[in-house]
């Protein structure tokens, strides 16, 4: 097998690959397809294999396939590992594919009577019988179109169809942090063939995520439904420099530059013309396709529409954005837009989303990233699912750090971070920003009660302003104070967490107005504070 594949052979072996590796698949595929459509010989002779040994109940692994086979005709259509090399391009499901195929197919052999036709046409005598067998031939075109399913488009009507017509399908995932031990798929995190959102405030390394992202996709190593099958990335970005930014932070996360696409548009009417949905969509799922895309990474997803759309009006984003979800299933590949925060919404991640009134519906998963100030006084970065319709809430969340890099260029280094996932974190993105905000109007006598009793704790005599946050936690909840009070008070208050130039000292929380000479007292010292913050 060649690694450049043609459209048609690429649907061929995706075809036969889901097949093998899901028997379960073969028979939905086969009331689509038949062998005589498929044209690449390899995958047409394991496929005639299967239709002989997957309706018996036959084991269809690849030793037994090959035993079936013989030696002499595993070795005409490539040997021992033909199998393996076509089963790599399975997915989960194919019926598109296999739809597609059955368009082409008709198509070809439409084209080949058409032409024939045509050839007697000029070549007989007898225009009236030329005419009549073209006519007969047009028929029997249409008749075996219409056993293949394929029917002319009617008029607009409704139509129902019973359940019981229809295939339960399990939920497929991108990526899936599912641990050992657990029920698969049960943490399940960006559904296969959905639009994902990525949202933040800046400066949290969302970017950098989804470039993480890519370079796992495009190496194989994401868990999830595509482990060990390296599939190609489009990356639609429109804020950053792919020279200068993009490509470094994709060498820096380890991608497979060759499968990771930047995605232009070119226009003659246009000098400028860049990826603009929808007027794009159809294009851009064709490419999709063509090049085996799995994911698309739009940074920012609301960059991407038409300008004439206004991005405030929900039910205008919402018809920009539909195609595309459509366009994901049909071709077979997963939406992961950013997205950045307004300031208004409070705690309630989804609101805090510009153009949440259009997302909302449409998204399937919400991963949200925030920063808060651990008790050592360093950023932590959290990131959670807020959002799961195809699956659970409530999954742990994660911190993460943004690492720098140095990538070498021909013009001189290039600085860049990159995103490194970390463990399981405590916090949501929910609390670091009910933290960061306050707690709402209905608790501000809370946090006035909390700022006034940390900071008479913080100035008594024997602690001099700083004080160990262990014990100021346990004071507080003695005093009846919420640890979300109490942190909130510790904003309003500019309270800091700093570490004393002591040998063996530990982290303590300051008032900005304290001392920050070393106490010559083993544990505290009285400290000279300003008359006003």
């Amino acid at each position: 097998m060649t690694d450049t594949l043609d459209a048609r052979t690429g649907l061929e072996l995706t075809i036969v690959g889901t097949a093998l590796l899901n028997p379960d698949q073969y028979k939905p595929l086969a009331d689509i397809i038949s062998a005589d459509m498929l044209s690449h010989f390899p995958a047409r002779a394991v496929w005639e294999l299967l239709e002989k040994r997957i309706p018996d109940g036959l084991p269809v692994d690849y030793a037994s396939l090959g035993a079936a086979l013989g030696t002499a005709e595993t070795g005409r259509i490539g040997g021992p590992g033909v199998f393996a090399r076509i089963g790599e391009h399975g997915l989960p499901v194919a019926d598109w594919q296999a739809e597609k195929l059955r368009e082409m197919a008709l198509r070809e052999h439409a084209r080949v009577e058409l032409v024939r036709a045509l050839e007697r046409l000029n070549n007989d005598d007898d225009v009236h019988a030329a005419i009549e067998a073209a006519n007969q031939r047009t028929t029997r075109l249409m008749e075996r179109a219409a056993a293949s399913g394929v029917v002319p488009p009617q008029s607009r009507r409704i139509v129902l169809t019973p359940a019981s017509a229809l295939r339960a399908r399990p939920v497929h995932w991108l990526w899936d942090t599912t641990p050992d031990g657990a029920p698969p798929t049960s943490h399940g995190r960006i559904p296969l063939y959905s639009l994902a959102l990525a949202a933040g405030g800046p400066g949290l390394g969302k970017s950098q995520w989804a470039v993480w992202m890519a370079a796992r996709v495009t190496t194989g190593t994401l868990p999830g439904q595509l482990q060990g099958k390296p599939r190609a990335v489009i990356y639609a970005a429109t804020e950053d420099s792919w020279t200068r930014t993009i490509l470094p932070r994709l060498i820096a996360a380890g991608a497979d530059l060759d499968l990771v696409f930047r995605i232009d548009v070119q226009d003659d009417g246009k000098a400028s013309a860049r990826l603009t949905l929808p007027v794009d969509t159809g294009r851009l799922g064709e490419a999709a396709e063509a090049h085996g895309v799995a994911l698309l990474v739009a940074d920012p997803l609301l960059s991407l529409i038409d300008s004439s759309i206004n991005d405030y009006r929900a039910a205008e984003v919402r018809e920009a954005l539909e195609p595309l979800v459509a366009a994901a299933e049909r071709h077979g590949f997963t939406i992961v837009g950013l997205a950045h925060f307004t300031k208004a919404g409070g705690s309630d991640v989804l609101s805090r989303v510009a153009g949440s009134g259009a997302f909302g519906q449409l998204i399937r998963s919400l991963v949200a990233f925030a920063q808060q100030e651990d008790d050592q006084g360093d950023a932590e970065f959290v990131m959670s699912l807020e959002k799961n319709n195809l699956g659970r809430l409530g999954l742990p969340s994660y911190s993460y750090t943004i690492q720098p890099f140095t990538v070498a260029t021909d013009e001189g280094p290039s600085y860049v971070s990159r995103f490194v996932l970390g463990g399981e974190s405590t916090t949501s993105v929910r609390d670091a920003l009910r933290a960061a905000d306050g707690p709402p109007g209905g608790d501000r006598a809370e946090l006035s009660e909390a700022a006034a009793w940390l900071r008479d704790y913080l100035e008594d005599p024997q602690r001099g302003g700083e004080a160990p946050p262990k014990e100021i936690e346990q004071a507080a909840r003695a005093a009846g104070i919420t640890p979300t009070a109490l942190r909130s008070a510790k904003t309003r208050l500019k309270v800091s967490s700093v570490k004393p130039k002591i040998l063996n000292a530990s982290w303590v929380w300051r008032l900005p107005e304290a001392s920050t000479e070393p106490s010559p007292y083993p544990l505290y010292a009285p400290r000279t504070f300003s008359s006003s913050l």
